[in-house]
């Protein structure tokens, strides 16, 4: 994978949008949400359908900017406390890095079980995207709750600074 490519671009655009959150407060102004949604939408409807056709590179770019504006946005938000995570949101983002690293992995999975079982291609396509979405999602929740925050704990354990016991000094 070439660092041009539209997934690093995207990962990239990720990463920029995180170091920017860290250093600085992010603006947020009246009615930013639905702004940044309609942006949202509009570059899904742009990468789905524009001129370059399905998935295309322009349109990959396109929808990693505005989901940045979705990142950026909702840190704001958050920060400000104008939104309240829902605790299903906020479990799903204590297992972000597994959502991160198997979704690709289960999604796929899900699309050949729904292959070999014959109805891929019989199922309306947004069906097909939602049950691999879903089964992917419940997929890496699990992957965190069982594997990462556990691994996570156990490090965070081994690796704390102990303390030292100083001894005292004696007449």
């Amino acid at each position: 994978m070439k660092l041009g490519e539209p997934h690093c671009l995207q990962f990239l655009m990720g990463v920029a949008t995180g170091l920017l959150a860290r250093r600085v407060t992010l603006p947020l102004v009246p009615r930013q949400g639905w702004m940044v949604g309609a942006i949202f939408v509009g570059a899904v409807l742009y990468e789905r359908l524009g001129p370059q056709g399905a998935h295309a590179f322009g349109g990959r770019v396109a929808l990693g900017l505005a989901s940045a504006f979705v990142l950026a946005t909702l840190v704001a938000m958050e920060r400000r406390q104008a939104v309240r995570v829902p605790k299903a949101l906020a479990q799903l983002g204590a297992v972000s890095y597994s959502l991160y690293l198997a979704h690709c992995l289960l999604i796929n999975v899900v699309l050949t079980l729904l292959a070999k079982a014959g109805v891929y291609h019989t199922l309306p396509e947004i069906v097909t995207f939602t049950i691999a979405v879903a089964t992917a999602v419940a997929g890496c929740w699990l992957i965190g709750r069982l594997i990462e925050l556990p691994v996570v704990a156990w490090l965070r354990r081994r690796t704390a600074p102990r303390a030292v016991a100083v001894p005292t000094a004696t007449a």
